[in-house]
């Protein structure tokens, strides 16, 4: 019995990961890409992410996954897989594993 009240909360929360990524990610953001200084995306709710001039052109979309985000090409592809850490997100590009940071 104990351990189905610890697991109810965590399952709980897990459910609600996505919704949380989904709210907190609106807005400006810097987006560091490997040893690059970041570069500032704007993302909004619809899941369009609009890149600053010197940031990769080619990341047009995000969306929640039930560990983090993910950023997308306009044709839907993966561009980068992040996981959030504290109150950022941090992971590897797809194609060629390169560290993205995304920071407020």
């Amino acid at each position: 019995m104990t351990s189905i009240r610890i697991l109810a909360p965590a399952l709980l929360l897990s459910s609600m990961l996505p919704a949380l990524a989904q709210g907190s990610l609106e807005g400006n953001w810097k987006l560091a890409l490997g040893k690059k200084a970041p570069c500032d995306v704007s993302m909004t709710a619809d899941g369009t992410v609009t890149p600053g001039t010197d940031c990769p052109s080619e990341i047009a979309r995000w969306k929640s996954t039930s560990n983090g985000v993910q950023l997308q090409t306009a044709s839907g592809a993966t561009y980068a897989v992040l996981k959030p850490k504290g109150s950022s997100f941090e992971g590897m590009t797809f194609a060629d594993s390169r560290a993205v940071t995304l920071t407020r």
